[in-house]
């Protein structure tokens, strides 16, 4: 007999005018493809997100929002005293704070994010000078990404220079008094974009004599205007998973949940013409990652990897955490858990198959690995999606 599962309505409240909004939407939907069941109303700008939609979401007995916006005024308001629980994607709301239960708080790790740029830049070479330059109105998310990349490079024995605030003149004005090269971390992609168009303005060389780094990942200001822009890529989409799952959780348990604090991670660097030439680690990153997409199912191991790429372990592994965030082994494992899922999902395939098939020498690691990621035994993981596709 098929398993009956109770739908869950739920209403989703994101920036999708934004990469990070687009992407969150995309871990979300990942999470539900395991075998959960919800009725999604996606609002899809913050003045979507009013009072009225909230006292109508409680008399039609939503059971749960996730939301990156606050909404018009009184929405926060009318959110602490409804009765579904919610999920706050980067939202620094001291009202959403008074909710005493069933609210969770999904945080970009901001910190990561300035510590991998800082680390990115410094990795870059013959750089003399290090500079940030914080959001218009340096909000909080901001101000953390500011403080923790002047920390890194003050760790690291260089001084950060940060710009004071005003305009676009100001802004020229300010890059082209820094002694060159330099590296400019930006607080956003759209904030680099304006780094770049001011460096523009005063002639300033990018790369040469400014690299330029944002953050964000967002295509539309990264890969069309020139030069493209480099950029630190928060992992949205897994903010975005980790959020649908603490959702699924409060809406399941019997009783209040507390509030909670979910940490999401950084996915890495993209680099691009913004910081090319100072980044020979680049093209180091890209041939580690193009054999490990090659060689990972035929047992590749790190040791393999470095023979590769004819440098020492020390060197390889440095630049390839700087850049992708990931060391070579938790790549290689990562290329490989893919690889099973792949399998897993071609169901003419016997499990006995899958770990020789995918790189695994040891059936029982493969078996303990998968059961620690997904949360259940390959065979089960193989029988949700049965069940689901016959739904």
């Amino acid at each position: 007999m098929a398993r009956t599962f109770k739908r869950r309505k739920v209403i989703v409240a994101l920036e999708m005018t934004d990469a990070s909004g687009r992407n969150q939407l995309m871990g979300i939907f990942r999470f539900l493809g395991y075998d959960r069941h919800w009725d999604i109303r996606l609002l899809q700008t913050p003045d979507e997100l009013t009072p009225g939609v909230v006292t109508s979401a409680v008399n039609e007995g939503i059971d749960g929002l996730i939301t990156c916006v606050e909404g018009s005024p009184g929405t926060v308001e009318a959110l602490v005293e409804a009765p579904f629980p919610i999920v706050a994607l980067d939202l620094d709301s001291p009202v959403l704070k008074t909710r005493r239960h069933n609210i969770s708080f999904a945080w970009t790790d901001d910190d990561g994010i300035a510590v991998r740029g800082a680390r990115f830049l410094s990795g870059l070479g013959r750089i003399g000078t290090f500079a940030f330059v914080p959001a218009i109105n340096d909000e909080g998310w901001s101000r953390r990404r500011k403080s923790a990349f002047c920390r890194e490079i003050a760790r690291q024995g260089a001084s950060c220079q940060v710009f004071p605030g005003g305009d676009a003149h100001t802004l020229g004005a300010w890059l082209e008094g820094l002694p060159r090269p330099v590296a400019v971390m930006a607080a956003s992609d759209f904030r680099a974009r304006q780094v770049i168009e001011a460096c523009h303005d005063r002639n300033l060389d990018i790369p040469v004599q400014v690299a330029v780094l944002g953050v964000d990942n967002d295509e539309l200001l990264c890969d069309y205007p020139s030069p493209t822009l480099s950029s630190v890529l928060p992992d949205f989409e897994d903010q975005g998973f980790k959020a649908a799952r603490e959702l699924a959780r409060m809406m399941n348990a019997r009783r209040p949940c507390a509030p909670r604090i979910i940490p999401c991670s950084v996915k890495g660097i993209v680099a691009r013409e913004s910081t090319h030439p100072f980044a020979p680690s680049e093209n180091l990153v890209r041939r580690a990652r193009a054999f490990i997409a090659r060689e990972a199912t035929n047992g590749a191991s790190v040791a393999d990897v470095v023979a590769h790429l004819g440098v020492s372990r020390r060197l390889a592994d440095l630049r390839f955490r700087q850049i992708t965030g990931k060391t070579i082994g938790e790549t290689l494992t990562r290329t490989r858990l893919d690889a099973v899922i792949r399998l897993l999902r071609q169901r003419h395939v016997p499990l006995s198959e899958i770990p020789g098939r995918c790189g695994f020498a040891n059936a029982n690691a493969l078996r303990n690995l998968f059961r620690r990621t997904y949360g259940v035994p390959m065979r089960k993981w193989r029988e949700k999606g049965r069940v689901k596709s016959d739904e």
